[in-house]
């Protein structure tokens, strides 16, 4: 599939609670695991928990979720709602997640046969570390990968051309 340019600017914030309807229907149409309101609202409640959405003209369009353990963040979540794909909101949200991670390394799984999300990742400089054999049911399998660097806010920009998004407290 191609590249589809963003028709209008894409605004990175905090998730709130009032978010979490919302975001369930993008993990669900994403095939997360854990994609249900009880994981979500957790969430909430953890003190390391560190979660943004994507909006685009007022509609939330895609969201992350990662864990702030202090010398490394863990991505536990990116989703884009599949009308909004390929237009630079994945990685967005993946680079608000690695400004916020610091200069420590950034780890995730994901699953070996998604090969749109390899390719952002892979594109945002994470190589893989390892394999988890039927980590998602028999003949599902994840990759291990890492980020060793987080960007800066300069490099941030640059990863997205500068134009048409925002970072708002993330």
């Amino acid at each position: 599939m191609l590249w589809r340019a963003p028709t209008t600017a894409v605004c990175l914030r905090p998730m709130v609670e009032h978010d979490i309807d919302v975001v369930v229907g993008l993990a669900l149409a994403a095939d997360l695991p854990n994609a249900n309101r009880t994981s979500l609202e957790r969430e909430f409640t953890l003190s390391f928990s560190c979660r943004q959405v994507a909006e685009r003209e007022g509609r939330l369009i895609g969201y992350s979720i990662h864990w702030d353990l202090g010398d490394e963040a863990e991505l536990h979540a990116l989703a884009v709602a599949p009308e909004a794909r390929r237009q630079g909101v994945g990685r967005a949200l993946l680079r608000g997640v690695l400004l916020r991670a610091g200069a420590g390394p950034c780890i995730l799984e994901v699953a070996e046969d998604n090969h749109a999300a390899r390719a952002l990742y892979e594109e945002c400089a994470f190589y893989p570390q390892g394999r988890r054999q039927d980590y998602y049911g028999p003949g599902r399998s994840c990759l291990l990968m890492r980020h060793e660097a987080a960007p800066s806010a300069g490099d941030v920009a640059a990863s997205i051309g500068g134009k048409g998004f925002g970072i708002a407290g993330v």
